[in-house]
């Protein structure tokens, strides 16, 4: 499934942890100390990332814009403000296709940031993939596989919920023209585990399980 992450908002973290235990889902947060994000993995597809906010600090914010990267600030910045609900989609391609699909969105006229991610989780592991983020907020972010890709076989569900079953993601115009593009030049519809639409933008989950179909 070419789907690979789903970004939900969300305004307190601590609390929508507690809200999705208490709906039965098993929720891991991203790391032991100050966390500021959560996941929630499944034996397959997707995962879902709770996250209050980006996890920049607002004084790296302010040291990219004095040293020309302002618009990337402004990116983290526009996410933070954002309100509680689905935010973003993460699209995995194989590493070649960043680069690639960077000079695609220039050649859109769109920026867009190659980002080295790592985390380290609340067991201590390090882990890195790459990303690229469109400034675009309203678009698909890509990312690779990480270098260490996780066994997620041990996460159950009280509730019976077994995987992320489809995505619908749904774009103005304007950006659903030029993604349905990119999609296409860089065969990204085939096992893509969504649907791409145009209309009033927004994301819906659908969730196969026994006692919870949606989140």
């Amino acid at each position: 499934m070419r789907i690979a992450q789903i970004v939900y908002k969300v305004d307190h973290l601590t609390q929508a942890v507690k809200a999705a235990e208490k709906k039965g889902y098993m929720v891991e947060y991203g790391q032991k100390k100050n966390p500021y994000n959560a996941f929630i993995y499944f034996p397959e597809g997707p995962y879902i990332e709770l996250m209050e906010n980006t996890g920049v600090p607002n004084f790296i914010k302010f040291f990219m814009k004095v040293f020309r990267q302002r618009r990337l600030a402004n990116r983290f910045e526009i996410w933070d403000r954002e309100r509680e609900g689905p935010l973003g989609i993460g699209i995995e391609v194989e590493r070649e296709k960043i680069d690639l699909i960077g000079e695609f969105l220039k050649e859109k006229k769109i920026n867009s940031f190659k980002i080295p991610i790592r985390r380290v989780d609340v067991n201590g592991k390090s882990n890195v993939c790459y990303s690229l983020f469109p400034e675009n907020t309203r678009m698909p972010f890509y990312v690779t596989k990480y270098f260490n890709e996780k066994s997620r076989e041990h996460y159950i569900h009280e509730n019976g919920a077994t995987m992320v079953a489809k995505v619908r993601i749904v774009l103005e115009e304007a950006e659903y023209k030029i993604v349905s593009e990119l999609f296409t030049r860089f065969d990204l519809w085939n096992d893509l585990g969504g649907e791409l639409q145009c209309g009033e933008r927004g994301i819906e989950l659908e969730l196969k399980g026994k006692k919870h179909d949606r989140i």
